[in-house]
């Protein structure tokens, strides 16, 4: 049982509601099927890209998610933006670090570093 509205798991709750066979096969179905795609690398970083504001609010993490952003959607067929913004606090912590070395991103974790 999850209140996403004030993010939390009531476990008490939720070990009392009995998992539904049909349903769990159903999830394992489909994330057989989107297995290939979820664990595709879709890029890597050479260097730590945090979620730290300069005075201006300016962060390499929020410019990398504000340039993807603006690459996917700049084709005609997709909008055609012109622009993409970040707000400073659109970053989850603690951004895109990893020591050492950077991590490569798969499609299923990618969102992660995004609300």
């Amino acid at each position: 049982m999850s209140t996403e509205s004030i993010g939390r798991i009531d476990w008490e709750i939720s070990a009392k509601i009995e998992a539904d066979p049909s349903m769990r096969s159903l999830v394992t179905a489909y994330n057989a099927l989107v297995s290939p795609i979820a664990n595709e690398v879709i890029g890597s970083i050479r260097a730590a890209l945090p979620n730290m504001a300069d005075v201006a609010g300016n962060m390499s993490a929020g410019e990398l998610i504000a340039g993807s952003y603006l690459a996917a959607l700049a084709p005609a067929s997709f909008g055609g933006a012109v622009m993409a913004v970040m707000n400073p606090g659109g970053v989850r912590s603690p951004g895109f670090t990893s020591h050492p070395p950077p991590p490569a991103r798969a499609t299923a974790t990618s969102p992660t570093a995004r609300p």
